[in-house]
């Protein structure tokens, strides 16, 4: 029998402690309330909010000057936003919403590339009691029908440029009472105040929902409560090895779930400054990005990885010549090569990390987290 050995923290003589430095006894002695003191903040009623744990309890520390978002748009000009700015856009867009009339429990969709404005715009949604739901910027119009109109969606978000695929079904959407463009919004944020009372939700109340992608029938809507953070937050910390020194990139699309969980909740509740790339994707832009904003921890789709090869078999060439300081950590996602049932399960399901390989000795091992996060809708 094949014998394994573990490969321990102290084994690997580390410049910089990780954040999990024993996998056996954490693994041994796991308890998910210990685990969340200190990580995660509740109100004093009880009460659970994950955009107050992504973005406004840093904006009232000392993160708040600390940048929390990278953005880089297709021609690599590069915007930064703090914490503390990050958090009163939320906040702005949050009393824009509830100027239209949006209120607890009502959806509000965002069908948008990677902008600031699917930051702000989803946490100001949470930040209301409202539930955000996104979808991937390539959607034709029958997925957008597909997800507002089982959803009832309210309020939709999108671009000039994207409007259009919504033309041919939005007499079929009855529900739909505002359709909110990026350049709209550019005119009215200012409007609006920058201080907002952020709702005192149950952690069990919906924040946001996803829909799986229709690949295997008809989309089915997730929604995720609020409690949710918690896990998104542990899993980003731990399996991750987010700190709030890193730079971290994640190329997943805010319309999956990985996008959410891994560029926008998990990542900014850990006070870590995000990269976002605005761009389709080009190795040449990619590495540019990562000479010019060093970052510690680069989440990439298999598809995505240097490593992986081409659709004749045979190692893509690496774009030349171009200097990356070392990463940290390089880690990969599941999505396009599990099978469709795995695939919809940790595309859409979960909103976190289910099975990591850290430390691993005989198998992996799942993460012990709570059931009650997520729920099906249809």
């Amino acid at each position: 029998m094949q014998k394994f050995r573990t490969i321990t923290v102290a084994d690997k003589h580390l410049g910089v402690a990780p954040n999990l430095e024993d996998y056996e006894k954490a693994y041994r002695d796991y308890d998910l309330a210990e685990w969340a003191k200190g990580e995660i903040e509740y109100f004093a009623d009880g009460k659970l909010n994950a955009a107050y744990n992504a973005v406004e309890r840093h904006a009232h520390n000392e993160n708040k000057n600390k940048v929390a978002l990278y953005l880089v748009d297709e021609n690599l000009n590069e915007t930064k936003i703090t914490f503390f700015e990050l958090n009163q856009l939320a906040n702005r867009f949050g009393n824009y919403l509830k100027s239209l009339g949006v209120n607890h429990g009502d959806r509000v969709f965002f069908f948008l590339p990677r902008t600031a404005e699917i930051f702000y715009g989803f946490l100001g949604t949470l930040k209301i009691g409202a539930i955000a739901g996104t979808m991937f910027s390539a959607f034709g119009s029958d997925a957008i029908y597909d997800r507002l109109e089982n959803s009832s969606a309210k309020v939709l978000v999108t671009t000039e440029e994207l409007k259009p695929r919504l033309t041919s079904v939005r007499r079929k959407l009855p529900a739909l009472e505002h359709v909110i463009t990026t350049k709209r919004l550019a005119k009215v944020m200012s409007q609006h105040s920058d201080e907002l009372h952020t709702s005192h939700t149950d952690p069990a109340d919906p924040a946001f929902m996803l829909y799986t992608s229709g690949t295997t029938g008809k989309p089915k809507g997730v929604i995720h409560a609020h409690q949710a953070i918690l896990q998104q937050h542990l899993t980003a910390k731990h399996v991750l090895d987010l700190k709030p020194e890193d730079v971290y990139w994640c190329t997943a699309d805010p319309g999956w779930v990985t996008g959410i969980a891994y560029q926008i909740l998990g990542t900014l509740s850990n006070a870590t400054s995000t990269v976002v790339y605005s761009g389709r994707f080009d190795p040449k832009n990619w590495y540019k990005i990562i000479e010019k904003i060093p970052r510690d921890c680069l989440v990439l789709r298999p598809d995505r990885h240097p490593d992986a090869s081409s659709r004749r078999g045979r190692p893509r060439p690496l774009p030349q010549p171009f200097f990356a300081p070392p990463l940290g950590q390089r880690r990969r996602t599941t999505e396009p090569t599990a099978p469709p049932l795995v695939k919809s399960c940790f595309q859409t399901r979960l909103p976190r990390h289910l099975v990591a390989n850290r430390n691993r000795s005989h198998h992996d091992r799942q993460l012990s987290l709570s059931r009650h996060s997520c729920r099906l809708n249809g």
